[in-house]
């Protein structure tokens, strides 16, 4: 099984240059990831590009308060503490993706942008 979410530009860009190492977000399936029965996390990169740059290799995900999880790994995040604390304003838990490894690929078969994310078959 394989899932796509999106990322802005401005994040990728840290991906790629290795300042970021962790990927935030609200939800995943976290348990699907943690078990493996989540290959491939591709990455949908918002506009102006629109489309699937790559993919995200991992095997840990941590979910916390959004205190904890700053404390923790906050200097990993690529973001500031301004902008993590509003993205994660009135939540009760944040998720962090830990990346292990980033995969360019620009001919992948996806065309769809997910809010959130959004489960695909295999691409094998």
């Amino acid at each position: 099984m394989e899932i796509v979410i999106s990322i802005r530009p401005e994040h990728l860009n840290n991906i790629r240059s290795g300042k970021k190492k962790w990927e935030l977000r609200k939800r995943l399936p976290e348990d699907k990831i943690l078990t493996g029965e989540i290959k491939k996390i591709w990455v949908w990169e918002t506009s102006p590009v629109s489309k699937i740059v790559g993919y995200i290799e991992s095997n840990k995900i941590e979910k916390g308060s959004p205190n904890e999880l700053w404390n923790k790994h906050g200097k990993d995040f690529g973001v500031n503490k301004e902008f993590y604390n509003q993205y994660y304003q009135n939540k009760e838990y944040a998720v962090a993706l830990k990346i292990d490894s980033w995969v360019a690929c620009e001919n992948a078969n996806h065309t769809l942008a997910p809010q959130g994310y959004i489960y695909i078959k295999n691409s094998n």
